[in-house]
């Protein structure tokens, strides 16, 4: 995206709208009016597409990048557990509940049974998905086959993003033989 010139913009505005800038007052006020129901109108307007992005919650921050590599700008996601927290052990807080209420997908590892209960009291109709935990997933043959499960899973639930998942599989794919082959190079 590049920034339009503001005198392009001016002019444009100017040819466009010649009545705002004539001397007769009931022009102007019929100018101030017009743009006022141009603001209200694209103020009460969605602008985003027909269809929003789907919302996946990931029980990790690991999970939620494999998402991200996966579907960039396809799934919106978000991360249940932070960081710092240990995902074996993690309890539901209250606030969790708004984060679970609107996703249509939640994925989480293997070992992470003892949430499923809980999911489905905050939210009924959500979608359970378990990726099995091959090893570390730093590991990158771990981490490889940890994505390819996630890809089908994605694909699964959401068809129409099947090919573009694909695509950004292969391209993930890629990176991680390429970081695994450096950090191995280094040791």
């Amino acid at each position: 995206f590049q920034p339009l010139n503001p005198a392009y913009i001016w002019g444009r505005v100017r040819r466009a709208l010649p009545f705002l800038f004539q001397e007769n007052s009931m022009s102007r006020i019929a100018a101030f009016l017009t743009v006022l129901g141009v603001l209200i109108f694209l103020a009460g307007t969605d602008v985003r597409a027909e269809s929003p992005r789907p919302f996946v919650t990931a029980s990790t921050s690991m999970i939620g990048c494999m998402i991200v590599l996966l579907a960039p700008e396809l799934i919106e996601v978000q991360v249940l557990i932070p960081p710092a927290a240990c995902p074996g052990t993690y309890d539901l807080r209250p606030s969790d509940a708004a984060k679970l209420a609107k996703s249509a997908l939640f994925i989480r590892h293997d070992y992470q049974s003892y949430l499923d209960r809980r999911f489905r009291e905050q939210n009924r109709n959500i979608r359970l998905a378990v990726l099995d935990t091959p090893g570390h997933l730093l590991v990158p043959r771990n981490f490889l086959a940890a994505l390819d499960q996630l890809k089908g899973i994605l694909i699964r639930r959401f068809p129409a993003l099947g090919d573009s998942i694909e695509k950004n599989a292969a391209a993930a794919e890629k990176y991680v033989l390429a970081a695994g082959e450096a950090a191995r190079l280094r040791f």
